[in-house]
């Protein structure tokens, strides 16, 4: 599921992304059921519905756990506008 590649997702001052994406990426093949996250938030651009959203369990770097800066949790991204939308942490 990672066929999606970096340079295609935005980044612009607009819409900050909320995680690198290199990391985000790596947890692609973590796919969450979008249909768990009805009403949460849409996506900014084009207002795309979250149970629309593509949802992946997000786990941030090993070396942020060992500074106790560790993140998990539920990511949302657009697949149209390519933005990260929402972290559940």
């Amino acid at each position: 599921m990672k066929e999606i590649v970096v340079y295609k997702f935005q980044h612009d001052l607009l819409h900050k992304y909320i995680y690198p994406w290199e990391d985000v990426i790596e947890c692609f093949d973590n796919k969450l059921d979008s249909h768990e996250f009805e009403n949460r938030k849409s996506c900014p651009i084009c207002n795309l519905e979250s149970e629309k959203l593509f949802w992946i369990r997000f786990r941030s770097l090993p070396v942020t756990w060992r500074m106790f800066g560790g993140r998990e949790g539920p990511l949302s991204i657009c697949p149209d506008c390519k933005i990260q939308v929402e972290f559940l942490l």
